[in-house]
């Protein structure tokens, strides 16, 4: 989005390396538990018959100020470096 070119590039790549895992996982493999991003930070993966979702410190957006928790809407998406799922929002580091 527009909204992103106003901001540094060392912050938007903190943000990618915010929802970045250092694994491929493909839903089937996709268990509860703790698991850190690439930028260290560990986020809680709940699964369950409803879908999954992904907690963790930090916020999301919108709204800001709010504790995350983002839900997988698409899943299982080839990419070459490796596989995405798609959330509901933007998750933003404290």
């Amino acid at each position: 989005p527009a909204s992103f070119s106003l901001l540094p590039s060392a912050t938007v790549w903190g943000i990618v390396a915010f929802h970045v895992q250092g694994v491929r996982a493909f839903s089937p493999n996709l268990s509860t538990g703790n698991r850190p991003s690439v930028m260290g930070v560990n986020q809680q993966f709940t699964v369950s018959s409803t879908g999954v979702q992904v907690r963790g410190p930090g916020n999301i957006l919108p709204p800001a100020g709010t504790p995350f928790s983002a839900n997988v809407t698409v899943p299982d998406k080839n990419a070459i470096n490796g596989v995405i799922h798609r959330i509901d929002a933007v998750l933003i580091p404290q």
